[in-house]
């Protein structure tokens, strides 16, 4: 199946730059503004030059074809457009404002909350090997525009009637083709014999294998829903539960109707109840009520005195239930929530926080309880679900960061861990990597805790250790992360790979089925090992869209061990995979745990080491096996 790439390659791809040159005889990296530093020649006589596109004293004039250096090339069709445009009639259109940047903006749309805007970066795609520009749509809000319903609509996220936009895909194919017919003419043709292409750029793509999920019994199903509705859960709750539910006075019909659901009774065709679901017994007989007097910290603290008291010497299974309100500001939300979820981890008991906002009328409820009721069955210790893996015995880490930012968005803290997992989504431990104030430091730990973490799975049985790297982490981590791989790999005998999965990203693609959405589990090879992974799309034989479909994965190999030969599949279907092993939803599958878990704990994070006495990581550290941040 062809997957339209939004980019838009040159028409001829052979041609000739003029460029201006002259050796670099120091080697330092200091240049003009208007210089470049490449690498020109060929073999052992290939070294680095300073480059202009435009004529400079002490350069000399010279020629290249557009393959030499691919990274000239993209610096040359962009220079081109520049020019292009700042002699051209059109005006809505802004240049990049740093040096570094390589984006040209173009506003295709205003609206008093803000642009819409397309923007071209000129791209080389190894697997056609194309020279072009990839086409980005984006709404950029307005300065002091605070985020909204109709910011998410201008975003595409909304429809136009503010529902959840099941048309995206097409709307991004509207909106790009919109912006190939009316304005790309104006500035298509760069320069003598080099032009841009009116289509887009086409490229065939693979399907992986779909997800096969293992509940009750070690039966097999293709639903999540259905298979623990059918055979139960895989893994059930040990031990009786004692629930607590913490509401302030005018949320005590919440706090029933949530009871209710929960139990099976409100709205059993969605949900049938954590008993008759998940195998965990919840009556009046173990709940508590609490009400809350007031949102302060005091107020907080008292939901902590009483699920001391119900955890009593015996250590019961204790989890709050806690509801807030709506009149709370979402500041205030979060420091409420995050006081609550630092509490239950220090007393070593689980919460779960429910909003008004969110889930304040039973319409809203009736959608959500059955994820409510999958949360607490899987922090109480429960394993809904797994996969079936195609590594078999290995581990994955998902490498996480939450650093503290000043105001003037400068680091002050730097903070990472991992997420210890295995192919089949099953969650081990989050375990504490490095915290410091000093980049130096926290990189020299980052390293010698990775290279730890590694060799500590020697006697783990396993075959092979694969780490995910999200795409905030910084050049100078992933330099770290490499650097303990290798320093690992003579202390143990397992392969390790580490690969970037980015959730964030410039790369989208369009099918040719009218609603321009890829089938489930497509997979595009932009080169080399790096792919396009759609984790979300049409289902064969059932193409209705009844929900927006999430942006494909993009997809690198940054590090392999051992023998460099392996084939991409195995690790790319894993990834697939756990994207289905979220227990955070019954239909949560854009990313994959490895990724995501690290960025609901990084929320945490960002709060909790706010707090006055934790210097280090011992409070994630402490917890180790129940997911407590889903």
């Amino acid at each position: 199946m062809e997957i339209y790439l939004n980019f838009l390659p040159l028409v001829n791809q052979d041609f000739q730059i003029p460029i201006f040159t002259k050796e670099c005889s120091d080697g330092s990296l200091e240049n003009a503004d208007d210089e470049f530093r490449y690498k020109l020649g060929e073999g052992e006589h290939r070294k680095f030059f300073d480059v202009s596109f435009s004529e400079k004293e002490g350069f000399n004039t010279s020629h290249i074809g557009a393959f030499e250096n691919l990274n000239l090339t993209k610096q040359f069709i962009l220079n081109k457009l520049i020019e292009r445009l700042e002699h051209g009639e059109l005006k809505d259109w802004r240049k990049p404002k740093k040096t570094f940047s390589r984006e040209v903006d173009f506003i295709v749309d205003m609206h008093k909350e803000g642009e819409t805007l397309v923007c071209l970066s000129p791209y080389y795609l190894s697997a056609k090997k194309q020279f072009g520009f990839i086409v980005q749509h984006r709404f950029k809000a307005a300065q002091g525009q605070i985020f909204n319903r109709e910011v998410q609509r201008l975003s595409l996220s909304l429809d136009a009637k503010y529902r959840q936009n099941r048309f995206f895909y097409g709307d991004k194919f509207r909106i790009t083709n919109n912006f190939i017919s009316k304005f790309l003419p104006k500035f298509k043709n760069l320069t003598e014999g080099v032009e841009i292409s009116s289509e887009l750029s086409s490229i065939s793509s693979t399907t992986l294998d779909i997800k096969k999920y293992i509940v009750g019994n070690g039966r097999v199903a293709n639903s999540q829903y259905m298979g623990i509705k059918n055979n139960g859960p895989f893994e059930r709750v040990n031990g009786e539960v004692k629930f607590l539910f913490a509401f302030p006075e005018n949320l005590r019909h919440l706090a029933r109707d949530v009871y209710l659901g929960l139990y099976g009774k409100l709205f059993h065709g969605m949900f049938p109840g954590l008993n008759d679901m998940f195998g965990v017994h919840i009556s009046k007989h173990n709940v508590t009520h609490h009400v809350i007097p007031d949102f302060d910290t005091n107020g907080i603290d008292t939901i902590d005195a009483v699920a001391k008291q119900l955890q009593g010497a015996e250590n019961n299974n204790v989890i709050v239930l806690a509801f807030l309100p709506s009149s709370l500001s979402e500041e205030e939300n979060k420091k409420v929530y995050s006081h609550i979820k630092y509490n239950a981890i220090q007393s070593g008991y689980l919460s779960q926080s429910i909003r008004q906002e969110t889930m304040g009328n039973k319409e809203q409820l009736k959608w959500s309880i059955a994820n409510i009721g999958l949360q607490v069955f899987c922090k109480l210790g429960g394993t809904p679900w797994l996969l079936e893996p195609k590594n078999k015995n290995c581990l994955i880490f998902g490498i996480g960061s939450a650093h503290d930012k000043n105001p003037d968005g400068s680091i002050k803290k730097y903070t990472a861990y991992s997420v210890c997992l295995d192919t089949q989504g099953r969650f081990y431990r989050v375990q504490p990597l490095s915290m410091s104030e000093n980049k130096g430091d926290y990189l020299t730990s980052l390293k010698s805790e990775l290279v730890q973490t590694i060799v500590n799975q020697q006697n783990a049985g396993i075959n092979e250790c694969v780490i995910h790297v999200p795409y905030k982490i910084s050049r100078d981590e992933i330099e770290a992360i490499e650097g303990a791989v290798r320093s690992a790999e003579g202390n143990i005998q397992f392969a390790v790979t580490v690969l970037k999965v980015n959730t964030k990203h410039k790369y989208f693609g369009f099918s040719a089925h009218n609603t321009k959405i890829p089938y489930e589990s497509t997979l595009v090879n932009l080169g080399g090992s790096e792919y396009l992974l759609w984790t979300e799309g049409l289902q064969f034989g059932k193409e209705a869209v009844n929900r927006r479909v999430s942006e494909p994965l993009h997809i690198q190999f940054l590090y392999r061990s051992g023998d460099d030969w392996r084939d991409d599949g195995p690790y790319l279907q894993d990834i697939l995979n756990l994207t289905g092993a979220n227990w955070r939803g019954f239909n949560s599958k854009a990313q994959p745990i490895s990724v995501y878990y690290s960025t609901l704990i990084a929320r945490f994070m960002k709060r909790f080491i706010k707090y006055d006495g934790l210097s280090d990581l011992s409070l994630i550290n402490n917890e180790a096996v129940k997911p407590w941040f889903l």
